[in-house]
């Protein structure tokens, strides 16, 4: 079994029960058997184990031979991974055949999974291509040294965005909606990993549209999606997805948004806050109680020139986001149903030029930002208990975006334990149009005339 030395050294060996410690002596005979046959092939094949995770790493060799090697690849995961996880994963590769093939480009690639969902299987390119693409990357325990951690980045293959993606869990299958890439790609896309079955390509919406990024939330049986309309539409709009098809887009009726929405379930109802159009930088709120949305609602003082984002916890709603104008500062507030809005507070030193990711996760609340300025596109991260202040800013590892992050728990069947997921586009200049571009080029301009 080959496991990376480096990363060991580094992360601490990687405990796992789907991995073997001390192979059989029968399956290291065979997996040695299978490695002089890919020789033979020019082909390599190698497992690697991390402590989040793991990756197979093919050379072009292996994927120009893909399915035919199939026994061999078999015997090699058989070394390292106990049944039936190997068999599992074994299939779940051989389903990736043509995005293996698609994102090699002559260099091979690695398929990636965290033990979370040890069948995800993501094929990446040996030199990966850079923003827009979607990334992912995973917050665990590590079981060797008993801390929280972030993975290393992953790409999506064929998945790209000019804004903020949307993350949630129906019926056990996580699925992620994004608008396209560019200024003519302002379709909406969504993509799921079933556990079965892996990732899916990319799959555009019948008739939906957006200039900015969407809102995603499990309510009353059905997936929930807002967003708001395309190029100079900034009408809100609705549409649901029962497992199998997302209905027709509808009108929110009188609400409208320069840019995304956020969405939560509290107190029984799905709740939607937004942005005003255009030069309305107030924040507004609606519910949804499963026949019709509310009329809108202006928070009190609350402003904003991105997206804001909401999660229950605590027995209250709690919306995070950032400041309007030029103020990149983060505000938190919190609502209930008997008292309706809190005063808006300042983080004490937490900045973002785009709207944050909220998730709960191990007890507490979990935010997740990109920084501030053209200069700063590192992910940040920084989390909330009641009664408590945010903790200080954290820097991801070497995770950037150009845009905000969707954040989600998740687990699939195969999965060993709850792990938090980070799904954001990569660095790079924004789509003309696009949540907060223009403040984003304002920005730039201080800074360099400064």
């Amino acid at each position: 079994m080959a496991i990376d030395q480096s990363t060991e050294s580094q992360d601490g060996a990687p405990q796992n029960s789907g991995l073997y410690d001390t192979p059989p002596p029968e399956l290291v005979e065979r997996a040695e058997r299978a490695r002089k046959e890919l020789e033979a092939l020019g082909a390599t094949v190698d497992f690697k184990a991390k402590w989040w995770g793991f990756e197979v790493h093919l050379n072009q060799a292996a994927v120009d031979a893909y399915l035919e090697i199939k026994d061999l690849l078999a015997d090699i995961l058989g070394e390292a991974l106990k049944e039936p996880l190997s068999t599992l994963v074994t299939l779940a590769a051989m389903a990736q055949k043509v995005w293996v093939q698609a994102v090699s480009r002559g260099y091979g690639c690695k398929l990636v999974s965290p033990w979370v969902s040890p069948t995800m299987l993501i094929p990446i390119a040996v030199n990966p291509a850079e923003d827009p693409n979607l990334w992912w990357t995973v917050f665990g325990r590590n079981p060797d040294t008993g801390r929280f951690q972030w993975n290393e980045d992953t790409m999506f293959p064929g998945h790209a965005s000019a804004a903020n993606p949307a993350a949630a869990v129906f019926n056990g299958r996580l699925i992620v909606v994004h608008r396209g890439h560019g200024n003519g790609d302002q379709q909406l896309w969504w993509t799921e990993f079933d556990p079965d079955k892996g990732w899916s390509e990319d799959k555009q919406f019948p008739a939906h549209s957006s200039a900015a990024g969407p809102a995603l939330a499990v309510y009353d049986g059905k997936l929930h999606c807002v967003h708001r309309g395309h190029g100079n539409d900034t009408q809100l709009w609705h549409t649901t997805f029962d497992g199998t098809r997302w209905s027709q887009d509808k009108l929110l009726g009188a609400h409208s948004s320069s840019v995304g929405p956020a969405l939560a379930v509290y107190d029984g109802e799905l709740h939607c806050v937004h942005k005003g159009a255009n030069s309305d930088s107030q924040l507004w709120h609606t519910t949804f109680d499963g026949n019709r949305w509310s009329q809108d609602k202006r928070l009190g003082a609350h402003s904003t020139a991105s997206n804001p984002a909401l999660a229950s916890y605590g027995g209250k709603l709690h919306m995070v986001h950032r400041g309007s104008g030029n103020d990149t500062s983060l505000w938190h507030t919190t609502y209930t149903a008997g008292g309706g809005w809190a005063t808006d507070n300042r983080f004490r030193a937490h900045s973002s030029l785009e709207g944050p990711g909220l998730a709960v996760f191990d007890g507490k609340l979990f935010c997740v930002h990109r920084g501030h300025g053209s200069a700063d596109q590192n992910l940040w991260w920084t989390t909330y208990k009641s009664g408590s202040p945010w903790t200080d800013d954290q820097p991801f590892p070497g995770h950037t975006s150009g845009a905000g992050p969707a954040v989600v728990v998740y687990r699939d069947k195969n999965g060993t334990q709850d792990q938090l997921m980070v799904i954001h586009r990569g660095y790079g200049k924004r789509a003309a149009g696009t949540d907060s571009a223009e403040v984003q080029a304002q920005i730039a301009a201080e800074e360099g005339a400064s």
